[in-house]
């Protein structure tokens, strides 16, 4: 047999394709049956006379839902087919033509097509003469019930099976409620194996976020290793090294060593390259790829900003926008390390850019976009239109480096030291290594421990 002959579900299709193709025969052996058995055997285009229910008709059977039972057969009566009644019945058998047959656990009821129900049902004829003979035999051996005989059962027990009924629905409450410690111990089971799972499933993330950003950080510390060795600057001593003082007027500052300059470089052609003296340049962290704009001076970093904004407005894609730039501090999990926010005025609709910057690329991650539409005739782009021309930042190679450009500018940042953090914030403890090196149309510094 097919393994698809086995079947742990509801076979009431598979019941269906064999009376629909009964020739001559149909015959249901069951105890217990319902509307179910009457629906199923009006799909048989056999003679009405040449089908038989066999039934146990004796609610020693089983009482649950005897009245069912009696009205299903009385339909089955009145439609001309033939019901039996065989005492002790318990078998579920469906046999068309007298040689095919599903055969299993499932009563025909509704309630059974709702259960947990086992059923073989052979493709093809069966040919043990046996169990066939033993199948027409309780078939013959079964007596005949008649519509008379219903009617008088129906009207006779009527009083029984209402006391069966409600005797049924009170102890399924009494169980219900004796039950309910177990089932409250198995939903307290349940509860902890969730938790524990959930608490697997973050364990199983956070590794994998780890191993992620231990690669993300490789790459970039390969990188900025690469970029360094192949910058057109150095300082008169190869690099700066210093180490973060604690002052306190100050709260700390970036101090090079006795002789060094964080200001003087020289090119490859060997003429002097100066940044000025106070302005903030920007700055890259290796290995982690955090990013701020530090203010420098000849032999120290005093201060560090990793929000701003890019003053009166810029032009994306032909139109002007607000700016707000975010270094996140950390580098998130997800590997961004730019936030741009993007809006047509002070107070309109925004679109916040989440990128990855790696001295070499520009990658989008995500975007949020503020679900409203335009509040104030002033305005010119709704929510979609805005993120359109935001998405010009990464996927228009001009505006995105106009975009990195206009960012990664040393600058005054004019008012910043009243709002402004030390570069402390920026800078974990410890010695670095200061190298210069050209990205994004401008110079960089990078910072690494060593």
């Amino acid at each position: 047999m097919a393994a698809d002959e086995f079947l742990a579900r509801d076979a009431y299709n598979a019941w269906v394709r064999l009376v629909e193709r009964a020739e001559s025969a149909v015959w249901v052996l069951t105890p217990y049956l319902d509307d179910q058995v009457v629906r199923l055997l009006k799909r048989s285009s056999v003679p009405a006379d040449q089908v038989t229910v066999v039934t146990d008709l004796s609610p020693g059977s089983g009482p649950a839902n005897y009245r069912k039972k009696l009205l299903a057969l009385r339909k089955l009566v009145v439609a001309g087919i033939q019901v039996r009644t065989l005492a002790r019945l318990h078998a579920k058998v469906l046999a068309v033509d007298g040689s095919r047959f599903a055969i299993g656990s499932q009563n025909f009821t509704g309630y059974a097509r709702r259960s947990r129900e086992a059923t073989v049902a052979p493709r093809e004829a069966v040919l043990d003469e046996k169990f066939r003979d033993k199948i027409r035999e309780w078939v013959e051996a079964a007596e005949a019930v008649t519509e008379d005989d219903l009617d008088r059962l129906i009207e006779q027990l009527s009083d029984q099976m209402d006391l069966v009924d409600s005797s049924v629905a009170d102890l399924v409450a009494h169980f219900e409620a004796a039950d309910q410690v177990r089932q409250d111990r198995l939903a307290a089971e349940r509860e902890v194996e969730r938790q524990r799972a959930r608490a697997r499933a973050r364990a199983t993330e956070k590794r994998r976020r780890e191993v992620e950003r231990a690669q993300r950080e490789q790459q970039i510390a390969d990188l900025l290793a690469r970029r360094v060795r192949s910058s057109p600057y150095r300082h008169h001593r190869g690099a700066a090294y210093g180490r973060l003082v604690d002052v306190w007027d100050q709260g700390g500052y970036f101090k090079v060593d006795s002789g060094e300059s964080l200001t003087a470089w020289f090119g490859a052609d060997g003429r002097s390259i100066d940044l000025t003296r106070l302005e903030f340049i920007p700055m890259i962290l290796s290995p982690t790829g955090k990013l701020a704009l530090v203010r420098v001076a000849h032999g120290q970093m005093s201060y560090a900003t990793q929000n701003f904004s890019l003053g009166s407005r810029v032009s994306i894609g032909g139109e002007p926008l607000h700016l707000q730039i975010r270094f996140p501090d950390p580098v998130t999990t997800e590997g961004v390390n730019v936030i741009a926010v993007a809006r047509e005025h002070a107070w309109s609709t925004s679109i916040t850019i989440h990128m990855m910057f790696d001295l070499e690329t520009l990658d989008l991650h995500h975007i949020e976009q503020e679900d409203r539409v335009r509040t104030s005739p002033v305005e010119r782009f709704d929510s979609d239109e805005l993120r359109d021309l935001a998405l010009q930042i990464v996927d228009d190679e001009a505006e995105r480096d106009a975009f990195l450009e206009r960012v990664f500018r040393p600058t005054a940042l004019t008012g910043f030291k009243c709002r402004g953090r030390t570069i402390g914030s920026f800078l974990a403890d410890g010695r670095y290594k200061i190298d210069l090196l050209e990205a994004a149309g401008g110079l960089f510094l990078t910072a690494r421990r060593g």
